[in-house]
C-alpha cells in the first residue's frame, strides 16, 4: 500500500531555530532508526520544532486561504490567482494532488504521523531522564494540542459540519491516534468520533502541561491555547455551555490588544500587548499568504460585503484594508511592515487563536443560551466595537430586539474582526447558511443553498486508489 496515510514521516530540524526540515520515512529507515533517534530528550524537542514547521506550511499555503476563497469575503484575480479558481468555482477534482485538496490531506496527516511517533517514544524518555520529566511533558502536551488542531482542520475540509446530521454520524476523516503499520487500511470516522478525539487530546494536553512553566510565548502551544481551541470546537459542535465556559476562561486570562496596537498585532513581528493565544513563527519559512494578498498586486481583494461592513472611518479595522494612500482595498493581515532591510526579512507570524475570537465565541454561546445571555452577548460585541472605534463600551449603540437580530450582529462582527483569517466558510456551514457572493465576485458560482456537497472537498484520488476502506464524499465519485 502506497497511500498517503501509511507514509509515516519524522520531521527533524534544528533544535534552536526551525530553519529547515528533513523527513525520515519509516519504510526506508526502519523502526530501529526511529528508536535510536528518540534516545534523548533534545531529539523529542527537535521533532516538536518539525511539527510546527510542517503545520505552518499547511496553514500558510492552504488553510488560511481555502476557507476564504470558497466563501464570500474576497474577490479573486482569476489570472494571478489561477491556482485557486477551481476552488472558487467548485470544480476541483480528487486528482488535484498539488493544490489544497491533495496537500492539506497529505501534509496535515504528515504532521499527525510525526506527532504519533513523539507520543509513542516520548513517555519512555520521561522514565529514562526523570530530571527532565517536565520538559518531556511540556512537549507531549504540545503534541496533543497540535494533533487536535490538525484533526479539526482536516474534518472541516473533508467532512460536513458537525450538525449536518442530528447525531454527527456522517463521514468525517480518519482519526489517526497511533503509528500506522505499512499494511493497515483505515477508514473514515464519523464526525462525532473525530470531535470526541479532538476534545480528548486537548484535555490530555491540559493535564500534561507542567504547572508553573513559562507560557508567555504564543509561538508554542500552551494551556490557554488548549482552552481556546476547546472553545472553538464546542462552538462548532453547538455545545453552547462549554463554548461559553472555555471562552470565559481565556477572556479572564488575556486582554484584548488596545486600539493603538491593533495594526501591529498583524503587521509587526513582535507586537506589544499581543492578544495572540497561538500563532506560528514564520521566520525563514514560506510566505504564500503574504503573496496572496501582496498590496501592490494582490491575487485577492476584499469583497464588497467586507468593505461595506468596514465603511466606518473610525473603525481601526478599516485600516487593515489599506497599505497607504496608493494601495487601498487590500488585505494587510499577512504583511509585515516593520522590517524593510530586505524582502526576506519581511516575514509574518500568522495568528491561529486570539482573544477577539473568544469574545465572539462567548457572544454567540451566550446568545444561544437566551434570557440574560442576550445582554451578555451584547456586552461582548460592545467591547469589540468600542476597541475598534476608540470609544467607551457604554457609548456603543447596538440595535436589536430578538435573538435572531443579535445573532445577525454577531455574524457581521465576526466578518469585521476575523475576515481573511480562515473562518468564514466554517461560519457559513455550521450556521447552515446560504453562500451568497456579491456582484464583484469573479466566480461562475454566485450562490449555493445549504446543504450542498460542495461545502467540503473530495478525498484525494491517491488515497482512494490505495485504500479500499476509503470512500469519497457523495457526488464526487
Amino acid at each position: 500500500m502506497k497511500g498517503i496515510l501509511n507514509k509515516i514521516c519524522l520531521a527533524v530540524v534544528s533544535t534552536i531555530v526551525p530553519v529547515s526540515c528533513n523527513f525520515l520515512n519509516v519504510e526506508n529507515v526502519g523502526k530501529s532508526d526511529i528508536e535510536s533517534f528518540f534516545s534523548e530528550v533534545p531529539a523529542l524537542e527537535a521533532a516538536n520544532y518539525g511539527v510546527y514547521h510542517t503545520a505552518y506550511g499547511v496553514f500558510d499555503s492552504y488553510l488560511f486561504t481555502y476557507a476564504e476563497v470558497v466563501a464570500d469575503e474576497l474577490v479573486l484575480n482569476t489570472e494571478s490567482g489561477a491556482d485557486w479558481v477551481p476552488y472558487q468555482d467548485f470544480t476541483n477534482k480528487s486528482s488535484d494532488e498539488t493544490g489544497a485538496l491533495g496537500m492539506v490531506w497529505k501534509n496535515a496527516y504528515n504532521v499527525i504521523n510525526n506527532i504519533n511517533e513523539m507520543l509513542y517514544y516520548g513517555p519512555g524518555l520521561r522514565k529514562t531522564f526523570p530530571t527532565q520529566a517536565a520538559t518531556v511533558d511540556n512537549v507531549l502536551a504540545q503534541a496533543y494540542f497540535m494533533r487536535a488542531l490538525m484533526h479539526l482542520q482536516l474534518c472541516l475540509c473533508y467532512g460536513q459540519n458537525y450538525t449536518f446530521t442530528d447525531n454527527a454520524g456522517h463521514m468525517g476523516v480518519p482519526v489517526v491516534d497511533h503509528i500506522l503499520s505499512l499494511t493497515e487500511k483505515i477508514a473514515r470516522n464519523p464526525v462525532y468520533d473525530v470531535y470526541s478525539s479532538i476534545v480528548s487530546d486537548l484535555n490530555t494536553a491540559l493535564d500534561l502541561f507542567p504547572a508553573g512553566a513559562d507560557y508567555s510565548s504564543a509561538y508554542f502551544a500552551n494551556p490557554l491555547a488548549a482552552k481556546a481551541l476547546l472553545a472553538r470546537v464546542y462552538l462548532y459542535s453547538g455545545n453552547w455551555a462549554q463554548a461559553e465556559s472555555y471562552a470565559s476562561q481565556v477572556m479572564a486570562a488575556r486582554q484584548l490588544t488596545p486600539r493603538d496596537g491593533y495594526r501591529n498585532l498583524f503587521c509587526t513581528r513582535t507586537p506589544a500587548n499581543d492578544e495572540s493565544i497561538f500563532r506560528f513563527n514564520g521566520f525563514q519559512l514560506g510566505k504564500s499568504s503574504y503573496k496572496m494578498y501582496y498590496y501592490a498586486e494582490p491575487k485577492a481583494r476584499p469583497s464588497e460585503r467586507v468593505k461595506a461592513l468596514l465603511a466606518d472611518d473610525a473603525d481601526i479595522r478599516k485600516g487593515m484594508l489599506k497599505y497607504d494612500d496608493e494601495y487601498s482595498d487590500v488585505v494587510m493581515k499577512y504583511t509585515c511592515t516593520d522590517v524593510v532591510s530586505s524582502e526576506e526579512d519581511r516575514y509574518y507570524n500568522p495568528v491561529v487563536l486570539r482573544v477577539s475570537e473568544m469574545y465572539l465565541i462567548h457572544a454567540e454561546a451566550c446568545c444561544e443560551r437566551g434570557g440574560s445571555g442576550l445582554d451578555d452577548a451584547a456586552k461582548d460585541l460592545k467591547a469589540l466595537q468600542a476597541r475598534a472605534r476608540g470609544i467607551k463600551p457604554e457609548d456603543v449603540v447596538l440595535t436589536w430586539s430578538t435573538k435572531d437580530n443579535l445573532l445577525k450582529l454577531i455574524e457581521e462582527e465576526r466578518i469585521r474582526e476575523l475576515c481573511f483569517e480562515g473562518h468564514r466558510l466554517w461560519d457559513l456551514t455550521r450556521r447552515h447558511k446560504e453562500l451568497v457572493r456579491t456582484d464583484d465576485n469573479t466566480s461562475i458560482v454566485r450562490k449555493i443553498t445549504y446543504p450542498d456537497y460542495r461545502f467540503v472537498m473530495p478525498i484525494p484520488a491517491v488515497e482512494l486508489e490505495a485504500n479500499s476502506n476509503m470512500v469519497n464524499n457523495p457526488n464526487y465519485d
